[in-house]
């Protein structure tokens, strides 16, 4: 009689088959068991990567505007290089070689309200060393360094770079337009704006 035949091998064929699916059923359990937790752990610790980088990326970018935002610090051009990098690492529009060279002589500028109420304007040329009154205070124009003014406003020395408007005082801003050559006396002059107002208001 053939063994294939025998009703009792068939019987044991079939118990050792149901083992071994017993088995891999065993075997797929435990690894889902395991498994499972292991790729909630991985996925977890990526996207708190993501988050964490994506938190620092944020930070970095302000950090690098704020120091753009400043007066350029000649002590710290290195500074100033990074920060005009990381801006145009995270920019979606390339900066161009003429708005980088501009970040790095100048600050750039900053978004503040449009005077209103302006008692008074006045623009004219300013010498060095010669105090100028505007509505009680006084402006003294007293270096030119490159591109820069220096003015003395009621005692208090500011730089303010050719095409910048600075806030002079609480009630007054000064706009530096540029610089002319005095024949006379072969020094250069400041070309400047002031308005004021008794109190600057803001939306």
């Amino acid at each position: 009689m053939d063994e294939s035949d025998d009703p009792g091998s068939t019987a044991s064929r079939t118990s050792r088959l149901t083992q071994i699916t017993d088995w891999i059923k065993s075997v797929a359990t435990i690894f889902s068991l395991l498994a499972v937790p292991i790729i909630v752990a991985v996925l977890g610790a990526s996207v708190q990567r993501a988050v964490n980088s994506a938190e620092t990326r944020v930070k970095t970018l302000e950090l690098a505007v704020s120091i753009v935002k400043e007066r350029p610090d000649l002590g710290q051009p290195g500074l100033r290089t990074w920060a005009i990098d990381v801006i145009e690492k995270y920019s979606d529009v390339p900066l161009s070689a003429l708005a980088k060279e501009e970040m790095k002589s100048k600050a750039i500028l900053s978004i503040q309200p449009i005077q209103r109420n302006i008692s008074e304007w006045t623009q004219g040329e300013m010498r060095r060393g010669e105090p100028s009154k505007y509505y009680n205070h006084q402006l003294i124009l007293t270096d030119i360094k490159g591109n820069d003014a220096i003015f003395s406003i009621d005692g208090t020395l500011i730089t303010v770079t050719a095409n910048d408007t600075v806030k002079m005082t609480s009630d007054c801003v000064l706009q530096l337009f540029g610089f002319t050559l005095d024949p006379s006396t072969k020094q250069e002059n400041a070309i400047v704006s002031v308005a004021c107002e008794k109190h600057i208001q803001t939306p």
